[in-house]
């Protein structure tokens, strides 16, 4: 399975997106700050070890400059009214196949992001994932979490959730 294949099982469509570049053993996803300039980029090997934690030769990398923050998903910004965070760039993507805005947060503080996506002047939720991690996450920023993770859920459980969070 090549690298394209390989994303489209993650439920990635690379041509929503700027930037992305990938070779055979690794994908580059770019990282932006809110006023959309380039910060860092998120490094995804499918065969690395999940277990090290950002380690360049681990699944996923993460760098961003320092003093910045870095989202990964700000090409969704205008897909709908409501953001959604999340902690993962294929939940994101997932979401953004579907028309919703979405934003891989994981690596920025509270401190930091609020005060950004309160300048959206939009409502925003966190979709958390299944575990102590997941519930914190959704605490912290007014959410839920998710019976699994988003992009294992078929599209009418996203949408479903989505709406259900949205509505309530």
């Amino acid at each position: 399975m090549n690298m394209m294949e390989h994303l489209e099982t993650r439920k990635c469509d690379v041509s929503l997106y700027l930037g992305i570049g990938y070779g055979p053993d690794v994908v580059c996803f770019p990282l932006y700050n809110f006023g959309l300039k380039r910060t860092g980029t998120c490094f995804y090997r499918p065969n690395g070890p999940k277990r090290v934690q950002n380690d360049v030769k681990g699944k996923y990398y993460t760098y961003i400059s320092k003093g910045e923050v870095g989202v990964f998903g700000m090409e969704s910004i205008e897909f709908s009214p409501t953001i959604l965070l999340v902690s993962g760039i294929f939940k994101a993507t997932a979401l953004h196949r579907l028309g919703y805005t979405a934003l891989h947060i994981s690596s920025i503080s509270p401190r930091n992001l609020k005060p950004q996506l309160q300048l959206l002047n939009r409502p925003y939720f966190a979709i958390g994932d299944n575990d102590a991690e997941g519930a914190q996450f959704a605490r912290r920023y007014g959410g839920i979490q998710s019976p699994v993770d988003v992009d294992e859920m078929f599209d009418y459980e996203i949408e479903r959730m989505v709406e259900g969070l949205i509505n309530d």
